[in-house]
């Protein structure tokens, strides 16, 4: 890993998840957003203590945003409300549903977007170090440092090239493309995963396949 990204993880916390990551129902309410500065989502659907939020980055879906899909946007939190949704009149609506108000001091935009791959969701909550670090929405559901080094070098060894025989070793474990095969090293043998091409539109459940074949306890 490049030097900056080993000297982050020395500071980052996995269970602190302070940041929201939440999604959009329509383009227009992007605009609205970023122009009042402020998020809004139901609040039965937050898990967690809404006033633990110190982040909130927006989700655009390839559903509604196409190539314009991803985690761009993100703000400071400055204040969190529970209000009934018939408040918030930058976007009306009539219903006394509870919502939770984020206020955000302004909007900022990543230094590179991370790209919409494979899990679509509605909200979910990430760490400061996933948001600033990740290049693939999967990444923001990691859940430590393993997962990470895992993720990072299997789409290091797997977007390149097609390539015959290449791996790489983490801790005690071993993943090897050999061939157009992903497999996992354990007690000396190969044990065949999936097929290389998969990856480009699977990579969350290639990364955790292989992360559960990493896991089982050697014979």
């Amino acid at each position: 890993m490049p030097k900056g990204l080993e000297q982050a993880f020395a500071q980052a916390d996995w269970e602190n998840r302070n940041v929201l990551v939440g999604c959009l129902r329509n383009r227009h309410q992007l605009r609205v957003c970023l122009r009042h500065r402020f998020y809004h989502m139901p609040a039965d659907r937050l898990e967690g203590d809404a006033e633990n939020i110190r982040r909130v980055a927006i989700y655009q879906s390839q559903t509604l945003f196409g190539p314009r899909s991803g985690v761009r946007y993100h703000g400071r939190v400055t204040g969190c409300e529970l209000v009934p949704r018939s408040e918030i009149k930058e976007i009306p609506r009539d219903s006394d549903t509870p919502y939770y108000r984020f206020s955000v001091s302004r909007w900022q935009q990543l230094p590179k977007k991370v790209v919409s791959k494979e899990l679509p969701f509605t909200h979910m909550r990430t760490t400061e170090f996933l948001l600033k670090h990740s290049r693939e929405t999967p990444e923001l559901f990691l859940e430590n440092e393993y997962q990470f080094r895992l993720y990072y070098a299997l789409r290091n060894l797997l977007t390149h090239r097609r390539i015959r025989t290449a791996g790489f070793r983490l801790d005690d474990g071993a993943v090897v493309v050999k061939r157009g095969e992903i497999c996992t090293l354990r007690d000396g043998e190969l044990h065949p995963s999936f097929v290389q091409e998969n990856y480009k539109s699977l990579p969350y459940t290639v990364f955790s396949h292989i992360l559960v074949e990493l896991s089982r306890p050697k014979n």
